[in-house]
Parts: structure tokens; sequence; C-alpha cells
């Protein structure tokens, strides 16, 4: 107990003083012979409910939407422990609706327990989301492993396409998740269809790795299927300017051109990039999600979920389509 005592009035002074034990409560976990294994700081209370529709609504389907939303979340290690923290399920769970599809990247854990637990939750209400991974990433005993998490009721995914590049010669730490994608609404032939690549670059090899998307992007771009339309979305672990610099080669560019000012301790360096060219389908619709002001929160709290904030952009459900894809 005296160390514990003495654990929190140092967490106090380095991290706030009275501002953190007042924001903060310690959730203190113990092993089978009593002593302390872990100490984490929970935020006080949880997250505002956005409200959502309540199962029984009315059978109508609604209209088909016009456009589809595209975003892209780092979580830093998000696994089932973390998950079942109240400030981090209650704002994955109301954040999650709030777009089409999400990239994730630095998943933790047993795949993909936290993505069924998280999903669960989320499909209460009677949502239809649904989560695609590498089939190899079911395997595994550990991440961390990327994810795409997408509503059913505007997008279907060729199931056959959702692979793990390749990477023979080790140029990635992570190596990207492909997928191909349709929109819904639209008759199949009429359906905007695109390649999804989500990256996640490590700050440490940021050149290298970002030089080597651009084969990347070359290679799924003429991978046979002839789908013109491919989308790179992640963690590019650098601003617009350095990505646009990067990618000129293959005339891509990031859509979201100028990230809002992050709080100190948060990143902005996800981002969502295109061939403008080719994907005549984007709206130029695009931005910075802003968790802080949307839920309220003081980046101290916003931090216990992950260091970075979601990024996304929108694009029209017209174009052309493909068949075999998984309703």
């Amino acid at each position: 107990m005296k160390r514990l005592l003495v654990l929190l009035a140092v967490v106090a002074a380095v991290g706030g003083g009275w501002y953190v034990v007042g924001q903060f409560e310690a959730q203190v976990e113990r092993g089978d012979d009593g002593n302390i294994e872990r100490i984490t700081l929970e935020p006080k209370g949880r997250l505002p409910v956005l409200p959502v529709p309540t199962a029984g609504a009315p059978a109508t389907a609604p209209a088909a939407p016009a456009t589809i939303r595209i975003a892209s979340f780092h979580l830093d290690r998000l696994d089932d422990h973390k998950f079942a923290r109240p400030v981090v399920g209650d704002l994955l769970v109301n954040l999650v609706p709030q777009f089409d599809l999400w990239a994730f990247q630095e998943l933790g854990g047993s795949a993909p327990s936290v993505l069924l637990r998280l999903l669960e939750r989320v499909n209460e209400s009677g949502r239809q989301y649904d989560f695609a991974v590498c089939p190899s990433t079911r395997e595994a005993t550990d991440g961390p492993y990327l994810a795409f998490v997408f509503n059913r009721a505007t997008l279907e995914v060729d199931l056959d396409t959702v692979r793990t590049i390749e990477d023979p010669a080790g140029q990635f730490r992570n190596r990207p998740l492909v997928g191909l994608f349709r929109a819904r609404g639209p008759k199949p032939s009429d359906a905007f269809t695109f390649k999804l690549v989500n990256v996640q670059v490590d700050p440490a090899y940021a050149d290298h790795e970002l030089a080597q998307l651009t084969d990347l992007y070359r290679a799924v771009r003429h991978d046979g299927l002839g789908e013109d339309d491919v989308i790179l979305v992640g963690n590019f672990a650098a601003v617009p300017r350095r990505i646009d610099s990067v990618f000129a080669p293959v005339r891509l560019t990031a859509s979201v051109t100028s990230p809002a000012a992050a709080p100190d301790g948060l990143s902005t360096v996800n981002n969502v990039v295109i061939c403008r060219r080719a994907t005549a389908e984007y709206t130029g619709r695009s931005g910075v999600f802003d968790l802080i002001r949307a839920y309220d929160l003081n980046p101290l709290t916003l931090q216990a979920v992950s260091s970075h904030l979601p990024v996304w952009s929108e694009f029209t459900t017209l174009e052309g389509g493909r068949p075999g894809f998984v309703p």
C-alpha cells in the first residue's frame, strides 16, 4: 500500500498535480500472491452516449446514400484489456458508426478478439458493421495487426482479395493490408469500386518505407484485376507536404491537406492518399476528426485511447462495378 501511495504522489506531481488527481482514478491489479502487478490511471466518468437507432425501428429501408466516408485510426495496441476500460470502449463504440469504412492500425491481442467485442456492441442497436483481416492474421497469437471495419449496409468486400502484401525482402516492419470494396446502393455495374491499402509506416524507417509504398501502389494498381481506383490510407508518419513529395512520381496526393493543429501528445500523421485523376469519385471533402471537440474530452483522456487523431475522406457511390463480391 505504501508503494501505491508513493506512486500516486509522484504521478500527481509530474503529471499536472491536482488536475490529474481530480480527473483520474487509480486502477490496481494484483496477482494471485496479492502483490501489485499493474497500476493504471483511468479517466473519471464515461463518454456521452450519442443517439443511435433503436432495435425495432421502422422496417422501411432508408434511401441509398450518395456518398461513403473512409476513415483511418491508429489505435495504439488496442486489445481486450484496453477495450474493457470504459473511456476506450465507449468512445470506439460511438465513433465507429460515424464512418462507412475504417482502416485500423496497431490492433493487439489475439486476433480478431477485440474486433468481435467492439462490433458486438456497435451492432446492438441494429447496425451492420463487420470486419475483414488477412486470413493468416487469425492464426497469429498476438498483434500488432491491421484490419478493415465496414458498414455492410453501404459497402461490400471481396474477401478473396483481403490479404497482407508479400514482402520477402522485409521492406516493411508492418506489412500493408489490401482489400477490394464496392459501394452498395447503385446497380453493381454503376457502383464505385476501389482497392484500399491499409498502411502503417514505422517512424524510425519512414523515408525508406514511404519510398517503397510507391512501388507497392504500382503493383496493386497493375495486379491484373483492372481496378484503377487504389486508395492508400493509414499512418504515414509524415505531414501532407512530405507525402505529396514522395508520391509525386505516381501522381498520388494527400487528401487531408491541412490537418488541424493537435494538442501536445497527439498526432495527425494519418492520411488518405489518392490519385485525383483516377479517383474522380473523391468529393473534395476530408479532414481530421476532432475527438476532443466531438466528445468534449481533454487531451489526457483521449490519450488513454490513442495518441493519434482519426482522419477521413468522402467519395461518391457511383462508378463502375465488378461481380463476385461477398454481400
